[in-house]
């Protein structure tokens, strides 16, 4: 602007008055660029009836690429979002609010709006920060509607237009089995032979191929081809409970031994099932696959085992999540992990190599369940999401859309249906951004008075996140009951046990309706200790706050942290009893590095070595 010459010596690109100007604050190519202010006009429409008796204007912004203005008006009846069109000159609703779910209101006007994409975004620094997609809300739920805007068969909540989401509150969980079978997968065959005399008189073990006169009229006869009537090498016969075997199962059968009926694996034979019968449950044509280099001669007792598929997860701890993903591709926070996908072995440890192979996983049957309840209104695909114990990574297993058959799951006898997938194999890829796994909520303030959009990023001001602890103007103090409960091993299998000797401190977060978290909450009440007594149990731990609860809370998570030092587990391989009294114990030599000259070692669950040590060197434990 150049006041000093006449305007007729004004050069080009100056000026000497500007009237409804404005510098635009796009971020386009037109940035920072002075421009003219468009004048205004009277709209001819009429809404007064639609919109109530004293209706008031709390908020409004302008589109100009679409020329349409945004209004939020209050009246004495309703409240609403109004869209005006200027090229068509028609006013439309886009929300019509009846039951006050907006809060809009004369005393409090919308302090920050903006307008991203498609999207309408507003606060008033009194409630939640909104967001609605402009062309949905008012095609679809306001539909023309003056009346209250209905949403998912209903009237709309605030939970359909806040611009926090919802995300999982409850773990899935897991059905999980050792094998695929619901029967014994496992049974003692009787007095059978797998041995034939051959010409010289001496006793062969029946091998693949193998063939024999065993009905004397001097032709060979197929081990594998025996008539059901006269039982031979090709038949094996049950007594007891049918084990659960079927056509085309691969079978390997050991040899017991007489004295201690203990397989030795040394001698065995390696069949299939050719043939079940259903009038016979307990009988089985089988073809002999191969044999041991050596089996004695005559009916002899054997264990007949199935031969399964490898275990899932064998040498990982695995766990299991899921989360949302909206319409408008956003995405939910993760929900918390299931627990471990294991299923430990019997203990069978190997001192030459040092390690236990009862802590093998042996699940062959995982299904991830419980992902498809209560899911919130908007969610178009929910994400299995995979996790190991080793790596901070979370996998995609499957995206599942709420439009497949297998979300669902149409004829399935779950009733209600709650989400159900059946993990078959350990090929896993896909993986997420890392930092998803520190979103334990979405961080958007419960309030905000300012509100702007920058790099199609949202960015709020002057604004309250975060709950005060307190009831009445005093702080909540958290106080727990906890009792511990033990019971004796009912299985062969390792198990989940909290251990003995360890001190566990409880703690607990307070969420609200949106999933905000409060930070670890815990008082000495949280803390637990388990003596040694409790080393030969499966041992649990019962948590109940007892203390009130703020008001806002919508649901609660619990912690637990283990205190102590750093502590290994050994198993003893020998111990020998010395002639001074005193008492040798021998460890594998895999497990050097954890014993050092003063490490103090603690006996359990071994009742008779203890009370052999407690003899030995007279110590009191």
């Amino acid at each position: 602007m150049n006041k000093d010459l006449d305007e007729r010596l004004v050069p080009s690109g100056q000026y000497r008055d500007a009237l409804n100007v404005q510098v635009s604050t796009s971020e386009g190519a037109d940035v920072g660029a002075l421009q003219n202010i468009l004048g205004n006009k009277l709209p001819t429409s009429s809404i007064a009836s639609n919109i109530g008796n004293y209706p008031f204007v709390v908020g409004s912004i302008r589109r100009d690429e679409t020329e349409c203005i945004y209004w939020f008006v209050t009246s004495q009846t309703k409240s609403l979002v109004i869209e005006y069109n200027q090229s068509s000159n028609t006013i439309t609703p886009l929300l019509v609010d009846e039951n006050g779910v907006l809060g809009f209101s004369r005393d409090n006007l919308i302090t920050g709006i903006e307008i991203l994409d498609d999207f309408l975004i507003w606060t008033d620094n009194l409630t939640e920060p909104k967001i609605i997609k402009i062309s949905k809300w008012r095609d679809e739920y306001a539909n023309g509607s003056w009346t209250h805007t209905q949403v998912d068969g209903g009237d709309f909540e605030e939970k359909h237009c806040t611009v926090i989401k919802e995300g999982p509150k409850s773990p899935p969980s897991l059905k999980m089995a050792r094998t695929t079978r619901s029967g014994p997968i496992s049974a003692t065959l009787n007095n059978k032979a797998f041995t034939y005399l051959d010409d010289d008189g001496d006793w062969q073990p029946i091998e693949t191929g193998e063939y024999t006169d065993q009905d004397g009229d001097g032709d060979a006869d197929s081990a594998l081809n025996r008539p059901l009537a006269n039982p031979a090498n090709s038949e094996i016969i049950f007594s007891g409970t049918a084990p659960d075997f079927r056509e085309g199962d691969k079978l390997k059968i050991t040899l017991l031994n007489t004295d201690e009926d203990v397989p030795d694996e040394d001698v065995y034979v390696i069949a299939s099932v050719e043939q079940t019968f259903k009038a016979y449950p307990k009988i089985f044509k089988i073809n002999i696959d191969a044999v041991s280099e050596y089996i004695e001669q005559g009916v002899q007792n054997w264990k007949v085992e199935l031969i399964q598929k490898p275990a899932l997860f064998e040498t990982k701890f695995v766990r299991f999540a899921y989360r949302y993903k909206y319409e408008d591709g956003e995405y939910s926070t993760i929900s918390p992990f299931s627990g471990v996908a294991f299923l430990g072995d019997q203990f069978d440890y190997d001192p030459k190599k040092g390690y236990n192979l009862g802590m093998v996983n042996q699940l062959r049957v995982l299904e991830v369940r419980d992902w498809a309840q209560n899911v919130p209104y908007g969610v178009v695909e929910v994400d299995i999401l995979y996790k190991d114990s080793v790596s901070n990574n979370i996998y995609v297993v499957k995206s599942i859309k709420t439009t497949d058959p297998e979300y669902t799951d149409s004829g399935t006898f779950l009733d209600p249906y709650t989400g159900r997938l059946e993990i078959e194999s350990e090929l896993i890829y896909k993986v997420i951004p890392s930092n998803q796994i520190l979103r334990p909520y979405d961080n958007v303030p419960k309030k905000a008075k300012a509100l702007a959009v920058s790099g199609n990023r949202i960015l709020f001001g002057n604004y309250t996140e975060n709950y005060n602890v307190t009831k009445d103007n005093k702080e909540i103090t958290v106080k727990f009951a906890l009792t511990v409960s033990s019971a004796e091993y009912a299985s062969t299998f390792a198990v989940p046990s909290i251990k003995s000797q360890r001190t566990y401190q409880l703690g607990v977060v307070y969420r609200d309706k949106y999933g905000r978290e409060t930070p670890v909450l815990t008082d000495t009440t949280g803390s637990v200790t388990l003596n040694k007594g409790f080393a030969v149990s499966r041992n649990h731990i019962r948590i109940r706050i007892t203390s009130p609860m703020p008001d806002w809370v919508d649901s609660y998570k619990y912690y637990i942290k283990e205190t102590s030092q750093p502590y290994y587990n050994l198993a003893l391989d020998r111990h020998y009893a010395a002639e001074d009294g005193n008492v040798w114990i021998a460890f594998p030599s895999s497990e050097r590095n954890k014993i050092q000259e003063d490490t103090f070692v603690i006996l359990k669950k071994s009742t008779i070595l203890i009370n052999l040590l407690k003899t030995k060197l007279n110590t009191r434990y």
